[in-house]
């Protein structure tokens, strides 16, 4: 009797299913997730009839939140106090010829709080001082 010697080949195949779905799944993730890292901060900006734009040499933002203790200060993306805004924007401002700064600030601000925001930028010697709003057109698709 003989026997039949049985010799399987050996196919190397990878099953790139899973991995697919996988990868649909991170992708269709970070396109929810990547606008809210864009606009990571949630303010209710001010409305304006008509704005022009601002022009930077250096794209400065101080964020000017309002909180439950008063307001929080974000200077391009570090916490800011305003006994400490003065100092910092000085030294900021002295690395450059133009130095601009753009304001987002909530509404629900007090004005008091960012007259004395203001005062403190103008304090460090800033003077081009630009105010981010919202125009009209996209306020009358809010309700307000």
């Amino acid at each position: 009797m003989r026997r039949r010697r049985s010799v399987s080949k050996v196919t190397a195949q990878m099953n790139v299913t899973s991995l697919l779905d996988i990868t649909f799944v991170l992708l269709i993730t970070f396109m929810i997730v990547a606008p809210a890292l864009r606009h990571g901060v949630e303010l209710d900006l001010p409305k304006v009839r008509e704005a022009p734009g601002l022009k930077q040499d250096k794209p400065a933002a101080l964020v000017v939140r309002h909180s439950l203790v008063g307001m929080d200060l974000e200077l391009d993306g570090q916490v800011v106090s305003l006994d400490n805004l003065t100092p910092h924007l000085r030294a900021e401002a002295a690395k450059f010829e133009k130095y601009s700064l753009t304001i987002s600030g909530d509404r629900r601000v007090q004005w008091e709080q960012m007259a004395q925001v203001i005062t403190a930028i103008r304090n460090a010697g800033v003077d081009n001082i630009g105010i981010l709003t919202l125009p009209m057109t996209e306020v009358a698709g809010r309700g307000s």
